[in-house]
């Protein structure tokens, strides 16, 4: 698979109008497919390390919500209820909004025009403050909101997982703190109506419970979901010392509100499926769901997985993650460059992080792949506005959709638990 080429800004020539200035093609950048860990400029101060929180991005923003650090525990005992976003052009970290929600680990968010949703989540310790409310950001106002919604609200949970799909926003699975569940959610977003649409079976003393194993799938929590062909996919996770494997995944589907196990082919080439993990993270493009990192019974991952979602075929890709990583998040820009933030990357200790890393899942088209060198060498320059000469002529020439990802609008600029961890 073809994994480094050579993009100049010479090539602006093809991706922008013949009338444009000439631009000096001496100014060569490698251009990579592979993983590579965002260096970002001493002026940009980022979050602190953190594990346990949630990303959403867009064309020009990457936005993380909450997460946990057990080293800063003077505030929020290691919690962290803060907002930050970084704008990926000029590569500059800014804190959008501190204080709120404080269950601000293993909840879910999902991005919504311009608004960021959060459902769920758990205080610390873990399990004794915990969350059903949809809390939401509108992002040009700066202002949180807390919906209030109708029907068959959800218990306080986290570690659940949620979709936002056509048919509704839906939430699988989860944990008190306590108990482990594998109950199904879906609120209509128009009327913001809950209702529990979670598959049911009738017991009574002659119930076959091996029937029941193979019609549910057993509770748990920090598993991942994606959407394909009205069916919700769900993708390892744990409750307590199991872990769920990916030879075979379950499929909830949609329309009837039932729950099937589908079987998976292994990767073609290694003849293997990705082990049996929790803590992970899943994003999905186009055809493909790829799954990176997480935590077995001993051992932190960094293994890169791609699932062909119409064959339901595996693949281990070359690549892999630049360090070992659970309780990370992931998100992938509409343009197929998937990004990842922070996460714990030794046990016992548990060391956190804060880098960011990238990866194209594509080829990019020519246009993205001459501002992701831009973007290398110039964001220093597009954080202040001072543009390079070599900028000032080629600048003004590039299509508007990537000088207003410089100006995407924003907002502004202890006792140990026995409770399943969430960060």
């Amino acid at each position: 698979m073809w994994q480094e080429t050579s993009a100049s800004l010479a090539s602006l020539r093809m991706a922008i109008p013949s009338s444009a200035p000439t631009i000096d093609t001496a100014d060569t950048i490698s251009f990579s497919l592979a993983f590579t860990t965002l260096h970002f400029p001493p002026t940009s101060t980022p979050p602190l390390a953190r594990s346990g929180h949630r990303i959403c991005i867009d064309n020009g923003n990457l936005y993380s919500f909450g997460g946990f650090n057990s080293t800063c525990r003077s505030t929020n005992n290691g919690l962290f209820p803060e907002l930050w976003k970084l704008n990926l052009a000029t590569q500059r970290w800014t804190l959008l909004s501190s204080g709120s929600p404080l269950e601000a680990a293993s909840h879910t968010m999902v991005l919504q025009d311009s608004c960021l949703l959060i459902f769920g989540g758990t205080g610390y310790p873990w399990g004794q403050r915990l969350s059903n409310t949809i809390h939401v950001f509108h992002i040009p106002s700066a202002a949180w909101t807390g919906l209030q919604c109708l029907g068959d609200i959800p218990t306080p949970r986290y570690g659940h997982s949620m979709s936002l799909t056509s048919d509704g926003m839906f939430v699988l699975g989860g944990t008190t703190g306590s108990q482990y569940n594998m109950q199904v959610y879906r609120l209509d977003v128009t009327d913001l109506l809950w209702r529990d649409v979670t598959p049911r079976l009738s017991l009574t003393p002659h119930t076959d419970l091996t029937v029941v194993s193979q019609t549910f799938p057993p509770p748990r929590y920090r598993h991942e979901v994606v959407e394909w062909n009205d069916h919700l996919l769900m993708f390892g996770g744990g409750a307590g010392p199991q872990i769920f494997g990916f030879g075979e995944i379950w499929a909830f589907s949609i329309k009837l509100t039932t729950w099937t196990k589908v079987k998976c082919h292994p990767c073609d080439r290694c003849k293997k499926y990705p082990i049996p993990r929790k803590f992970h993270a899943v994003v999905q493009y186009g055809n493909y769901a790829y799954l990176c990192g997480g935590l077995t019974a001993t051992k932190i991952l960094d293994d890169f997985w791609r699932l062909h979602l119409p064959t339901l075929q595996w693949r281990r890709m070359e690549d892999r993650l630049p360090q070992p990583l659970y309780f990370h998040a992931a998100a992938v820009t509409p343009a197929g460059c998937l990004y990842v933030f922070g996460g714990v990357v030794r046990t016992g200790q548990e060391k956190r992080t804060n880098d960011v890393c990238k990866k194209w899942l594509v080829v990019p088209s020519l246009q993205e792949m001459v501002w992701d060198v831009l973007v290398k060498k110039h964001s220093e320059s597009f954080a202040h506005r001072h543009f390079s000469p070599l900028l000032k002529k080629s600048g003004m020439c590039l299509p508007l959709k990537f000088l207003q990802r410089i100006n995407v609008p924003s907002s502004s600029t202890s006792k140990k638990s026995s409770s399943p961890k969430p960060a």
